[in-house]
């Protein structure tokens, strides 16, 4: 029974650093790449895609209309806003520039997964300011979920 017990902790506590540390690594690589934007006591939004799944495509679309409205809105978890951002699982760059174009997607920091993110297994996700894993794999519109995260 403790082996059982110590399992699950070792499980859940090694996913819980792992998330830690991609959200460290994201917001290292959105202050590298954008250091115009201010990525304090913000809400997280990342959609992970590619060119050949409609599904992530279209959450794209999603995150792109979330960013659009709640950049500044005051929300649980990113009392200044959120910050949009996805990631995108292919090499050729130019394709998905052109992909998004098309998509009217223009909002949202595009990064490339070689950047060192680690996203096996993670379709979205939104951290809070601090790291924390509010929802995951959101199979619903993104939109509504941080919809629902508006502080009154």
């Amino acid at each position: 029974m403790k082996n059982i017990i110590l399992l699950t902790f070792l499980f859940f506590s090694g996913t819980i650093v792992s998330q830690e540390d991609l959200f460290k690594k994201l917001k290292e690589q959105i202050k590298k790449e954008h250091p115009e934007i201010n990525v304090e006591n913000k809400l997280f939004v990342v959609n992970v895609w590619s060119a050949n799944d409609a599904k992530s495509r279209e959450s794209n679309t999603q995150v792109n209309k979330a960013y659009t409205v709640f950049e500044h809105a005051k929300l649980k978890g990113g009392l200044k806003g959120m910050i949009g951002v996805l990631v995108c699982e292919g090499n050729d760059k130019s394709a998905e520039t052109i992909i998004l174009f098309k998509d009217k997607v223009i909002k949202p920091i595009v990064l490339n997964e070689n950047a060192g993110f680690n996203f096996q297994g993670i379709s979205n996700i939104i951290f809070d300011a601090a790291g924390n894993t509010v929802k995951k794999n959101v199979t619903t519109d993104i939109y509504e979920e941080v919809h629902q995260l508006i502080t009154r």
